[in-house]
């Protein structure tokens, strides 16, 4: 059994407002996972698995990325991020759940699930705010030969 509270939040884009999901266990939860949603998915994809982890002892969250679910102001705007910015925008609104939920629950350990375009987000998002993740998982996810990758001193 677990509690289920849906809310909204200004995103950092200025203009929209985000909308999430907390999917709360019954008890004090073990952890906190969040999840970053892949393209062209919304947060309801995670159902399923959000109650499984709240049965399990979990505090579970999610947002519907900029252009994505009920985030997304039309179905014409639908993955569409941002005129500027728009990458950094979806990785800020994931850090300010982040920092909410973190608040609300503190001393928990907070991991991070990102899948498909929510593992590159992820990635995105350990290298803008190291340190604040106990853990991530990155699932559907892939990468380029190493030939083809920049190296941090490009």
């Amino acid at each position: 059994m677990c509690q289920v509270k849906e809310f909204f939040y200004p995103s950092s884009d200025g203009v929209s407002k985000i909308r999430a999901r907390e999917w709360r266990p019954e008890g004090t939860p073990t952890a906190v996972v969040q999840i970053a949603h892949g393209v062209d998915e919304h947060l309801e994809r995670y159902d399923d698995f959000a109650r499984f982890l709240a049965r399990s002892g979990f505090l579970v969250v999610a947002n519907d990325h900029l252009g994505h679910g009920r985030t997304a102001k039309a179905s014409e705007d639908r993955g569409f991020f941002a005129q500027k910015n728009g990458w950094l925008h979806v990785v800020e609104d994931m850090e300010i759940l982040r920092g909410k939920t973190a608040e609300e629950n503190p001393n928990q350990p907070y991991f991070l699930l990102g899948h498909s375009m929510g593992s590159f987000l992820a990635r995105t998002y350990l290298i803008r705010y190291p340190g604040r993740l106990t853990g991530a998982v990155l699932s559907g996810t892939g990468q380029q030969k190493p030939a083809l990758v920049p190296s941090a001193s490009d």
